[in-house]
């Protein structure tokens, strides 16, 4: 379309601006619409991934409430978290040959469902660019 105007405004930085980039792209509205025209079939892992991490982070916070409530074992709770952004991490570095790669890809995971649980509980009504 000759009217369409595209502006790229870079590659985030800093964590902190990587963090608002992906609260910025997350879109709970599209993840309706690929869910209903590919049935999760196809273009849904980015769904997917953060329907398992915002279930994770629930269970996590769950375990740091419990665990001196109740019982210290409550901290298992934190394992589905470690894992949802560990395995990915983990295939990733594999994939590249970088062991050294895990860590920080373990934080960028982390960060990106972090940013996608909260857009799919709706907790940021006004998004800003993630340049500004």
């Amino acid at each position: 379309l000759p009217s369409l105007r595209v502006t790229h405004l870079g590659e985030p930085a800093t964590l902190r601006q990587y963090f608002r980039q992906q609260l910025w792209h997350a879109n709970r509205k599209a993840y309706g619409t690929i869910l209903r025209s590919s049935g999760g079939a196809s273009g849904a892992n980015a769904i997917f991934f953060s329907l398992f991490f915002l279930a994770a982070l629930l269970l996590a916070a769950a375990g740091l409430v419990l665990a001196p409530l109740l019982s210290p074992w409550a901290l298992l709770l934190l394992a589905p978290l470690v894992l949802v952004t560990a395995v990915p991490a983990a295939l990733i570095a594999d994939r590249a040959n970088s062991p050294a790669l895990f860590f920080r890809l373990g934080v960028l995971y982390f960060l990106y469902g972090l940013a996608r649980s909260i857009d799919l509980l709706g907790l940021s009504p006004r998004k800003h660019s993630w340049k500004s």
